[in-house]
């Protein structure tokens, strides 16, 4: 997928930059919050207001660059989608007839509109996350150390229980996730024939069949959904209690040090704030590597249908119809194992009238498709004047 992002790359620089300076600003007010509650207790009042006025400034210029951000990523995704929508289509359109009609119209527009749509969610916005929050990680870790090593290991154990829990319900989300997006695709296909043959089943008063299809596949859809759902409040909740756990053992550790002298209380707040976003980070970390990983068959999937190259023609001589059409030894098969044409063999000399006749299903309309270039991967041979059409497949 690096394709994409190398299209877009100015945007994409822009943006990381500015989600990357947004994310150190908090670090940097901690730190000015720390430095202006001991000028506080000091009772440097000079101190205190220099300070002020830096923090100050340093949130309104984080508030534009959160807003800038938004903004920013917000229109890299959209283009990345747009992109991948329109390399879709292109690989979908370069089809050979055979592996087009191997789905439903349907499906292919539900694979065009939601996997570039759950691509670009699933993709964009947990790379920007790992690089602007490892980015911020990296620095509230260097500065627990600085001011005692003893935050950054407490930081460490604490990281544990905030990884895992994610990793466990995320499993299930990406599962669900699958589960969802194929719901979508057989009640997207079942609207799609009611809507089409609506003149048919109007003539035949034939809806109820159509509406309890219908409503099954809403109803399968609806479950999916609501499975996806209460997983995702079960990892937020989760979330929650351990964060409040982990805020109680951070103000024990750290207010006992602040009780013996070891630390200022201005350096007790700076840590509860690093702390707090230490293990948000931790939490994402854990949430959007298993995402990441859970889209790869997803992302396969779709890069399989965007760099097919198609089955035109290719030779540098385009083939003539001045003398006659040979077929010799032709087979044929939609499916795998379930052949429509055997070993046929034909001649038509230009001008010749012949008709075709045979059963419904016989194969008639597909060996003229097959004549007219339609399909490549069949095997034997079509002749125009002595050149092959397209050659097996």
């Amino acid at each position: 997928m690096l394709r994409y992002f190398k299209r877009n790359l100015g945007l994409a620089v822009l943006a990381l930059g500015i989600s990357i300076l947004a994310r150190l600003s908090t670090p940097v007010v901690a730190m000015m919050e720390q430095q202006m509650i001991d000028r506080i207790i000091q009772g440097d009042l000079t101190g205190f207001y220099h300070q002020l006025f830096w923090a100050g400034g340093i949130v309104i210029a984080a508030a534009l660059l959160y807003f800038l951000n938004a903004r920013t990523q917000k229109r890299f995704q959209v283009r990345f989608e747009e992109d991948i929508r329109n390399d879709l289509y292109d690989g979908i359109m370069r089809q050979d007839e055979s592996h087009f009609r191997e789905r439903d119209t349907s499906e292919q527009m539900s694979f065009i509109k939601s996997h570039a749509s759950t691509i670009s969610n699933n993709l964009t916005k947990p790379v920007f996350v790992l690089i602007s929050y490892g980015v911020m990680a990296i620095a509230v870790f260097c500065i627990m150390i600085y001011y005692n090593p003893w935050f950054a290991l407490f930081a460490m154990i604490c990281a544990i229980p905030s990884i895992a829990a994610p990793l466990y319900f995320n499993k299930k989300l990406s599962s669900q996730l699958m589960t969802k997006l194929e719901k979508d695709a057989i009640m997207t296909f079942h609207l799609k024939e009611t809507l089409n043959a609506h003149e048919t089943i109007a003539a035949f008063d034939v809806f109820l069949p159509f509406r309890r299809r219908f409503a099954n596949a809403n109803q399968n859809l609806a479950a999916a959904d609501y499975k996806m759902e209460v997983t995702v409040s079960l990892l937020e909740n989760v979330a929650q209690i351990l964060q409040k756990v982990i805020w109680f053992l951070s103000f024990f550790v750290a207010g006992s040090m602040a009780v013996r002298g070891s630390i200022t209380v201005g350096v007790l707040v700076m840590f509860i704030t690093l702390f707090a976003e230490w293990n948000a980070c931790m939490t994402l970390y854990a949430q959007v590597i298993p995402l990441l990983l859970s889209i790869r068959p997803d992302v396969k999937k779709m890069l399989a249908v965007i760099d097919n190259e198609g089955t035109e023609f290719t030779g540098r001589i385009s083939p003539t119809y001045e003398r006659l059409m040979e077929v010799k030894d032709l087979s044929f098969q939609y499916t795998k194992g379930v052949p429509v044409l055997g070993h046929l063999n034909l001649t038509i000399k230009r001008g010749e009238k012949i008709a075709i006749i045979g059963a419904s299903g016989g194969g008639k309309s597909t060996l003229i498709r097959l004549l007219s270039g339609y399909y490549a991967n069949y095997t034997g041979s079509i002749c125009y004047d002595g050149m092959e059409w397209y050659g097996t497949a």
